[in-house]
């Protein structure tokens, strides 16, 4: 059975996460701990736009985020209109389906789009089916 999500204060291989700042903000957890390699991350893929690295808490068999390596706030924002970062996260995808075998079988792809509770920085989870 996956795991469930990480939660604010969990530890993940020695790692603990924290959603929230001092003053209990959100944190951009993937530009302050993943980008900055203080997160163990496994990674999947990764080009000059993107990561893609396996949740640390996956939700089914095969769970993995993709990431704009620049800070890009939310699918709702401007900077998610770029169609280089958008060609760059269609890949990433597509990558991580090829490479996990995951394609044929079909996947769910979700997208945060600025919900309140979410790190601030746009990510996709690529899942296998359940």
């Amino acid at each position: 059975m996956p795991a469930r999500a990480a939660r604010d204060g969990d530890a993940v291989n020695g790692y603990v996460y924290h959603a929230l700042d001092a003053k209990g903000r959100k944190r951009d957890w993937y530009c302050e701990d993943v980008l900055t390699g203080q997160a163990p991350i496994d990674r999947v893929y990764e080009d000059d736009l993107v990561l893609a690295f396996h949740h640390p808490r996956p939700e089914a068999q095969v769970h993995v985020v993709i990431i704009p390596k620049a800070h890009t706030p939310s699918l709702l924002g401007p900077e998610a209109l770029d169609p280089v970062l958008l060609v760059a996260m269609i890949n990433a995808v597509q990558e991580v389906a090829r490479r996990l075998k995951i394609g044929r079988e079909g996947l769910t792809l979700t997208a945060n789009a600025g919900a309140p509770g979410v790190t601030p920085h746009l990510h996709w989870h690529v899942r296998s089916p359940l």
